[in-house]
């Protein structure tokens, strides 16, 4: 669950079993799609002249990828691993869905017998917080609970990208952190990122929504969320156009919709944007936006890819 962690502990791994002696016949990576069982099993039974420690790294193993034949090659290759050498599958950038996949369990089931697994979940606020003020202190500054809390809720839980706003912060305050230095330093949470997002598209401005677009990847952020979000967006821009065009204010909307209350702001934005848009275009928006949620929930391609599709098709409609 908590990619950091899992790649932090991978590295450190590495490190343990090699120290600073990693050569191309010592260590040998293999990536989700590109790895070969013939070279696996052949780098695992090379003679080491040194009979110094070997090591290989499996990154984001594809298990649903493999065949049943495959899946027992490994399993066989792994049962018969040399001494010397350690085997190491870091799953950094793969969702293993444990409810559904028989193969996953299995495997599971099989590492635990012939290895150890190690699970890395998300931490609890308190632990992150504590974290937070542990990065802090390493650092030399000095950073309150509260703080920690605020950075948390300003930049969501995922480790890696709280280490960096962390280090962003330790550099640019004096000895502590202060509520005024999170506030001017930190990184928006998902809604105000998306909500930029959806500014650059509307302004046709492409090549940076879809920057913004890979930095919400980097960030983690599920593209579910992206999507609910940029939806909503167009969804306040259709029920102001409704309005405007039947004569209404659109503050009755208020009346009608709860969520808008206390937030007239989205009321004003989604009326100077629906000033460039057909009550046509936007249901044609709407139903793109449709179709991407569909796409997103019930088909294998890449979600980043989806939703990059979606940004070009939307900007063509403005």
């Amino acid at each position: 669950e908590e990619n950091y962690l899992t790649e932090y502990y991978t590295k450190t791994l590495v490190q343990k079993i090699l120290g600073n002696n990693i050569n191309s016949f010592n260590y040998k990576v293999f990536y989700k799609n590109k790895l070969n069982l013939d070279e696996l099993e052949n780098f695992s039974e090379a003679i080491s002249f040194t009979n110094t420690n070997k090591c290989i790294l499996i990154k984001d193993l594809e298990l649903n990828t493999l065949s049943t034949t495959n899946i027992k090659k490994l399993k066989e290759i792994i049962k018969n691993l040399p001494e010397k050498i350690t085997l190491i599958i870091s799953q950094i950038n793969i969702e293993n869905n444990k409810k559904h996949s028989n193969s996953f369990n299995s495997f599971i089931k099989f590492s635990e017998k012939e290895g150890q697994v190690v699970e890395f979940k998300k931490l609890s606020k308190i632990a992150l917080e504590k974290q937070l003020i542990s990065w802090a202190k390493k650092l030399s500054k000095n950073l309150s609970s509260n703080n920690a809390g605020l950075i948390i809720e300003n930049c969501g839980e995922n480790l890696g990208v709280l280490k960096n706003e962390i280090e962003k912060l330790c550099a640019y305050s004096q000895g502590i952190i202060a509520e005024d230095d999170i506030n001017n330093i930190v990184i928006k949470k998902l809604e105000a990122n998306v909500f930029e997002l959806t500014k650059l598209i509307s302004s046709k401005n492409f090549g940076v929504a879809i920057k913004k677009l890979n930095l919400l990847f980097k960030m983690k952020e599920s593209p579910i969320a992206i999507l609910s979000i940029i939806s909503n967006y167009y969804i306040d821009i259709y029920r102001v156009k409704v309005f405007k065009n039947s004569g209404e204010s659109i503050y009755k909307i208020k009346e009608m919709f709860k969520e808008y209350k206390n937030k007239d702001f989205i009321l004003t934005n989604a009326q100077k944007v629906c000033e460039r848009l057909s009550l046509e275009s936007i249901k044609n928006i709407l139903y793109l936006l449709v179709k991407t949620d569909l796409k997103l929930k019930s088909s294998n391609i890449d979600q980043k890819t989806v939703l990059e599709e979606l940004i070009i098709k939307i900007s063509k409609i403005y």
